[in-house]
Formats: C-alpha cells, structure tokens, sequence
C-alpha cells in the first residue's frame, strides 16, 4: 500500500472542443464579437471610405479575439487566467480573528 503512487491524467477535458482549444462557449463568442465587429467596420467604412483601416481592424481584432479565447493543454484561456487574477484582487485579504481560549 505505501508504494503505490497516485496518477493524475493531463489533458481530459469535461467538454468536447469542435476545433482543437475552442468548444461551443467559445465559438459562440468568436462569432458574436465577429458579427459586432463587421458591423461597427461596415459603419467605418461607410464614413471614411478607408478600406485599408477596415481590414486592419478586422483583422486585428479577429486574430486578438482568437489568441484569448484559444484554451491551452490545461485547458485555461488568457481570459479564463485575467478572470482569476480579477476574482483574486478582488478576494478577501484580511481575516479579522479574535483569539477565544475555548479550552478554558
């Protein structure tokens, strides 16, 4: 009995992804924020005719949306790891303790 190591498997996921590191949660986002994006550039291009800004934008926010939603081998995305650090700055960090001698 005290030989016998604990083995935790890497990689197994509690959801299926559709691509590798995106499942529905996460493409449903991409194309929200695609579809909000063509828009608001459709919107620009419609004012300053500038076809170059357009595409820049769209690209640019196109590959950004990827590389922070894209869920790595620990299965944690950039967003899923800045909500952490939110949640922990936000956290308590005193605990009030008031020492009570019960044994008495």
């Amino acid at each position: 009995m005290e030989n016998e190591e604990l083995y935790i498997p890497m990689g197994i996921k509690s959801k299926r992804d559709k691509i590798t590191g995106f499942g529905n949660k996460e493409l449903f986002i991409i194309a929200v924020i695609c579809a909000i994006t063509l828009i608001l550039v459709s919107i620009y291009y419609g004012i300053s005719q500038d076809s170059f800004g357009a595409v820049f934008t769209c690209m640019i926010v196109g590959v950004t949306t990827l590389v922070i939603l894209k869920k790595s081998e620990s299965n944690q995305s950039v967003l899923d790891l800045l909500t952490h650090v939110i949640h922990y700055w936000r956290g308590q960090k005193k605990y009030k303790y008031r020492y009570l001698n019960e044994w008495e």
